[in-house]
């Protein structure tokens, strides 16, 4: 799936400081920024239109991690009520890969 973005968009959204993944309402990502795919191990071309626990899943080496159901839980609040929510970054997720996935879109 080719991004969302024009090529001068993804420019601009390449340049924002932080990690950058834009998701659509059924958390399918739609545009992610270079920063994010780099720090997360991924490539833009790999994770466009991918549901995003395809591609960022529970540690599969604990049966207890819960990180996917409560970063789940934290969007569909955001989607039902509007304004962002944090989560805390669960020990059986990655850290690196939990703290891309909780930068998303509010909205534009």
């Amino acid at each position: 799936m080719p991004s969302l973005l024009t090529p001068a968009d993804q420019v601009l959204f390449d340049s924002l400081p932080g990690l950058c993944l834009v998701l659509d309402p059924s958390l399918n990502i739609v545009a992610q920024n270079e920063a994010h795919a780099r720090a997360t191990l991924t490539r833009r071309a790999d994770t466009l239109g991918k549901f995003l626990f395809e591609v960022f899943p529970d540690n599969p080496n604990s049966n207890a991690a819960q990180g996917v159901s409560v970063l789940r839980q934290s969007l569909l609040n955001v989607l039902k009520t509007g304004p962002p929510t944090s989560s805390p970054v669960s020990s059986s997720m990655s850290r690196r890969r939990m703290a891309a996935a909780m930068c998303r879109a509010s909205g534009g």
